[in-house]
């Protein structure tokens, strides 16, 4: 039976904009289980980012908690919030966030490098991640000289890096064409049946949709299943 990896618990986000109070999330209680892929659907500034930058520490509710794997990570200081981001979470956007000036190889290698796995040991691991995302024959290429799908398949490589229990993505086939999108999600199921890991995405995208294992609807900072 598989346990619960993620729980928020009351979760609310509430920004100032200037003199007006934003409110993003409003009371959410979401619990994912391990191994699932969640898709998280939603209007634009619905609260879906906010959602995913919480779960990923990126940013602290306004009140509630959220727990991973046990752990309360609302109530972890930077360094310890840090080393969260770091070894236990992977994070995939729609524009990559690859570094220009870096090889796909390199990219993939910057999350163990920060974490100081030694120098022949990333390699290694990241030309076996480049394998496994089908890249391998890329590796020397900077990210300019590959294909949008090749440039997020490198991106989900580098989330990989660090072994992490959960991966989120914010919208990963917002930048692909059709075939690329299905390519890519074809690819997050079967790393996904592989290797155990826990997706979390935020998608526009019914191709995405239709391969989750949950899709969740957050309305007006409010979640409910689709």
């Amino acid at each position: 039976m598989s346990k619960t990896i993620v729980r928020a618990i009351s979760l609310s986000k509430v920004y100032r904009r200037g003199k007006v109070n934003v409110t993003a999330l409003n009371n959410v209680n979401l619990q994912v289980l391990s191994g699932e892929i969640i898709g998280i659907m939603g209007p634009s500034g619905s609260g879906k980012t906010t959602l995913l930058n919480l779960i990923g520490g990126l940013d602290k509710p306004t009140s509630g908690k959220i727990f991973v794997d046990g752990v309360d990570i609302t109530a972890l200081g930077e360094k310890d919030l840090a080393d969260y981001r770091l070894r236990k979470v992977g994070f995939v956007f729609q524009f990559y966030n690859l570094i220009p000036t870096l090889t796909a190889l390199e990219n993939v290698e910057i999350p163990m490098a920060l974490a100081g796995v030694l120098k022949k040991e990333r390699r290694e691991r990241a030309l076996n991640l480049l394998k496994m995302v089908g890249l391998e024959d890329r590796a020397d290429h900077k990210p300019d000289e590959l294909s949008g799908g090749e440039q997020q398949r490198v991106a989900i490589a580098r989330a990989l890096a660090n072994n992490p229990s959960i991966v989120l993505a914010d919208e990963p086939t917002g930048d692909l064409d059709s075939k690329s999108a299905l390519a890519l999600m074809s690819l997050i199921k079967d790393l996904n049946k592989r290797n155990g890991q826990t997706f979390i995405i935020v998608t526009h995208d019914p191709i995405v949709a239709e391969r989750c294992t949950k899709i969740y609807t957050i309305r007006d900072g409010r979640i409910e299943m689709a």
